[in-house]
């Protein structure tokens, strides 16, 4: 179990604060994914945690024990940041029995993450996506109570990214511990995590199921933030639709084009994605987007009406920008 209480983490005198009270506890063989845009803070909460970082205020506990003032070797603790730290002048064999294992236990992870054919290579013999198979099973392998992953996969193409995430995934819990993956990539987020925790600014604004988190953000800074498209946010049509002196907040695949919708709109762009398209338009309420299917988009310049799943719109709070229940 990694357990963070309250911690506060603040670089310059009077600056914002890194990390502003952020508190969860992940236990063992629950993995935890932590989203957030660049800035957020997502790496200084991995580096307090694994002792890097000393924090201002507030305490790591691992397994109930406060480990707040212990050497990240004796934290029990294995950190894999974004680059893999691989030793160059090591095959990949020796690397991966550097970090102790018996050699089954090698030979397992290597077969799991499909690296059994590579023992005999140096790092610099590998691809990015082979290096960072080679860094993951040697978190792996490391004796740990739990995991913290920063970014690992952020710097490879998408098809590979995806493919470790699933090897990642597949992976028995008890060989992870209680795992911290921290991302900015929505997808890597959803798919990792048992929870999914938004940090914005230094704090924690929500932390639930995956679609919990995706369906219903929090904050209007999360629901701009979080989703491969931002959440439309329209303001103005609140009262007249029946959700009070709201902001309102619906997803791209909860609007659907019909001439006899609630909101007229004008199509500025139309972006295709293989079956599906993203239609951009300019309304009374502002830019709104709606996903539809390829064959359904209307032209450019075209006026149409949308029409608001209207089980699926959150609201807003102008004023503190908190969801209203």
């Amino acid at each position: 179990m990694i357990e963070a209480q309250d911690l506060e983490k603040t670089y310059d005198a009077g600056g914002a604060p890194a990390l502003a009270g952020v508190s969860f506890c992940v236990q063992r063989g629950e993995r935890l994914a932590i989203v957030g845009p660049s800035g957020s803070g997502k790496t200084t909460l991995l580096r307090v945690l694994a002792g890097l970082e000393r924090p201002d205020a507030g305490a790591v506990r691992v397994d109930g024990d406060d480990v707040s003032e212990r050497a990240p070797r004796k934290r029990g603790l294995v950190f894999l940041a974004q680059r893999d730290a691989l030793f160059p002048h090591m095959s990949v064999g020796r690397n991966l029995r550097f970090a102790a294992a018996p050699d089954d236990r090698v030979a397992a992870i290597a077969a799991l993450l499909e690296i059994d054919g590579l023992l005999e290579r140096r790092p610099a013999q590998l691809s990015g996506g082979q290096r960072q198979r080679v860094a993951v099973a040697r978190a792996l392998l490391t004796h740990a109570r739990g995991t913290l992953f920063d970014e690992p996969f952020a710097h490879l193409d998408p098809p590979v990214r995806v493919a470790l995430r699933r090897r990642l995934t597949a992976l028995d819990r008890e060989t992870l511990g209680a795992l911290i993956y921290v991302t900015h990539d929505h997808e890597d987020a959803m798919n990792v995590g048992d929870r999914v925790a938004v940090l914005i600014a230094g704090k924690i604004v929500q932390c639930d199921a995956p679609r919990a988190v995706y369906d219903a953000p929090a904050t209007l800074d999360a629901a701009r933030f979080l989703g491969p498209l931002p959440m439309n946010l329209i303001d103005g049509l609140g009262e007249e639709l029946g959700f009070g002196p709201f902001i309102l907040g619906v997803r791209a695949e909860h609007l659907a084009i019909d001439g006899d919708g609630e909101m007229r709109a004008q199509v500025e762009r139309v972006e295709l994605s293989g079956t599906d398209a993203v239609v951009e338009t300019t309304s009374s309420a502002g830019r709104v987007s709606v996903r539809c299917a390829a064959e359904d988009a209307p032209a450019l310049g075209a006026r149409i009406g949308l029409r608001l799943d209207r089980s699926k719109i959150c609201r807003y709070d102008r004023s503190t920008g908190a969801r209203v229940a």
